[in-house]
């Protein structure tokens, strides 16, 4: 089953070499452990987005 795109960030192509972003994730064995993504900036289709990252306990 995959996830619900709405929910999900594509990262499939992520490569610091063409300015989109690679993030690490790192489980702290919390069942509750989520992430969320804040654009930082308006679309520009010749600039990758920004996101700003944050994880909840």
């Amino acid at each position: 089953m995959m996830p619900d795109g709405k929910l999900c960030v594509d990262l499939t192509r992520s490569d610091p070499a063409n300015g989109t972003p690679i993030i690490l994730y790192q489980p702290t064995r919390n069942p509750n452990q989520a992430w969320t993504f804040k654009q930082m900036s308006q679309f520009n289709p010749t600039i990758a987005p920004r996101f700003r990252v944050s994880h909840l306990y």
